[in-house]
């Protein structure tokens, strides 16, 4: 009985039809793992940047407002 056949046979008796049937359940498995630790890193630390990046351009702008030229000067 060779390593595969032993896996079929374990795959069959857990409910799947065929040893890629397992393979493609722990693809699937390590798939939405990988996404959800994306979403916990965007969620957890580029937001709060994005957040702080706007705060700093924002005071930045209040501190340095622009003014317009007179428009007689031109004349």
């Amino acid at each position: 009985m060779t390593g595969k056949s032993l896996i079929s046979w374990l795959a069959a008796f857990l409910g799947f039809g065929t040893f890629l049937g397992l393979v493609n359940l722990a693809v699937g498995l390590l798939s939405a793992a990988w996404l959800a630790v994306q979403l916990y890193g965007y969620i957890r630390h580029e937001l709060p940047m994005k957040r702080m990046r706007k705060q700093i351009l924002r005071r930045q702008l209040d501190a340095n407002p622009t003014r317009p030229a007179p428009l007689d000067a031109a004349e």
